[in-house]
């Protein structure tokens, strides 16, 4: 009918049943693994020695294998819910319902071999992400 995702719409019905949720994130698992796998072949074909693909659904598909490094970024609740609001202009409400619906810190601190706390200004944080990444690509 030429509209486009109804983000708000669809959040407001996944955030708040884990099952529509768990069914949302098994469609978009292939469109994951298949955009890691064409910026990977991508980057190679540069002479890149890497690629950093910012995509939560990794760490529930088999791609992670193929990952040297897979960092979690983390941040303190109400940050989170704070920058949701302002970023995407939307209620404090469905910010929380969003952030909920997220997994605990020590769910990505488990499965990923470096974590990022982004706690502290956008400067401080750059830093340290600068310094890891910087790291991660001479090892």
């Amino acid at each position: 009918d030429g509209e486009g995702l109804n983000r708000q719409k669809l959040g407001n019905v996944v955030f708040q049943n884990p099952d529509a949720l768990s069914d949302l994130n098994d469609i978009i698992l292939g469109y994951v693994e298949d955009e890691v796998h064409r910026r990977m072949k991508r980057a190679e074909a540069d002479g890149r020695p890497g690629v950093a693909i910012d995509a939560i659904g990794m760490l529930e598909s088999d791609v992670r294998h193929e990952c040297d490094a897979l960092v979690a970024i983390t941040a303190p609740e109400e940050e989170r819910v704070e920058r949701i609001m302002k970023r995407e202009g939307i209620s404090e409400e469905y910010a929380r319902n969003r952030v909920n619906a997220q997994q605990p810190d020590s769910y990505f601190s488990e499965r990923c071999h470096h974590v990022l706390e982004n706690d502290s200004t956008a400067e401080a944080f750059r830093e340290k992400a600068q310094e890891l990444f910087s790291r991660l690509l001479t090892e």
